[in-house]
């Protein structure tokens, strides 16, 4: 549709048809076959703490309920019934403030279980902290937080909801992609989990006319949430924290002379064995294994013996009591400032 300037302001206006508009093809033929996150990016996307608590949410709502950007925008509390069984339901009403979605019909998206803990926890605490009350039915789920041109509770837009993302895809290490390729990661991982396409074409879509059996087909909502619960998408656990044992003085205290040294060489040593993918005796193993042993040993030799007196020699410690693919260590150099 164009539009001309006519009398005194009015406008007409030229309907053009699809051959006059020209085919509907991408810019870069190339593009569209990268534009989807894997299973980690995704996981990543709704659960690292590096990202805002309202932005987290909103990845989720696109990535796992699979909603357009604008009706994840202008989805209230109201449409969200978790008491509903087997699982919650999400009604898909409008886009934005429209009063209808992009299709103009409503549909029902069953709440994944990792959907549902990110709603809860986002309902009981994240949400009241934002807005610094309870919510109520007409609020909005994911509104924008204050800041110094938006006021607190107002409706996310596609363009500044898409500058975030960028930053936050920046943040993770991560390629650029757009939102709306949260909601085909989705659907394309659903599908690779043994979703079926017609019934998950109920949730994430309007379905077409189709076959005139599809017409007199309606499938009840225990199937509904059964394919959509085959997505296997979870939090990511939170990076654990290992408490050091505590310094012995040895009757003298610390010796502050040897502390920077030490703690240098721990912090390196912790960092190297946590990115590692083979052991530093070029062993194939699984990288949670060589993280585990090296942490392991690391901590147990600043523990024991550098700060303070060994009561064996290093090399005695480790083959009496690591197991044996460690008792190679004996190779390395002792730390400097240790009794040999």
């Amino acid at each position: 549709m164009v539009s001309a300037p006519w009398n005194r302001g009015s406008r007409i206006y030229t309907l053009l048809n699809k051959y006059q508009l020209g085919p509907n093809e991408d810019k870069d033929s190339e593009w569209r076959g990268t534009a989807i996150y894997s299973r980690a990016e995704l996981e990543m996307l709704i659960s690292d703490a590096r990202i805002p608590w309202d932005r987290r949410v909103l990845y989720a709502l696109e990535g796992i309920a699979a909603l357009r950007h604008g009706e994840a925008a202008g989805l209230r509390w109201r449409h969200y019934d978790p008491e509903e069984k087997p699982v919650g339901r999400l009604t898909v009403a409008t886009s934005y403030n429209k009063g209808r979605t992009k299709t103009g019909k409503t549909r029902r998206m069953p709440v994944h279980p990792t959907l549902a803990a990110i709603l809860a926890e986002w309902k009981l605490r994240g949400w009241p902290e934002l807005m610094r009350r309870p919510p109520g039915p007409d609020d909005l789920v994911v509104p924008f937080p204050a800041s110094p041109h938006i006021a607190a509770g107002t409706m996310r837009d596609k363009n500044s909801s898409y500058k975030r993302l960028c930053k936050d895809l920046e943040v993770l290490g991560l390629r650029h992609r757009r939102g709306h390729d949260l909601r085909r990661t989705m659907i394309s991982l659903a599908r690779t989990d043994g979703a079926r396409k017609d019934i998950l074409e109920l949730c994430t879509h309007n379905p077409g006319k189709g076959s005139t059996i599809d017409l007199y087909t309606t499938f009840p909502w225990e199937s509904l949430c059964a394919e959509v619960a085959k997505l296997d998408v979870k939090r990511a656990a939170p990076a654990a924290v290992i408490a050091l044992t505590a310094a012995r003085g040895g009757g003298g205290g610390i010796d502050r002379q040897r502390l920077p040294r030490v703690g240098t060489r721990l912090a390196t040593g912790l960092a190297t064995a946590a990115g590692r993918s083979e052991d530093c005796w070029g062993k194939k193993v699984e990288s949670t294994t060589v993280r585990t042993k090296q942490l392991n040993w690391l901590i147990q030799l600043h523990s024991r013996h550098w700060w303070g007196p060994p009561q064996r020699s290093w090399c005695e410690d480790l083959h009496h009591e690591e197991p044996s693919d460690l008792k190679v260590l004996h190779r390395t150099p002792w730390p400097p400032g240790c009794a040999r």
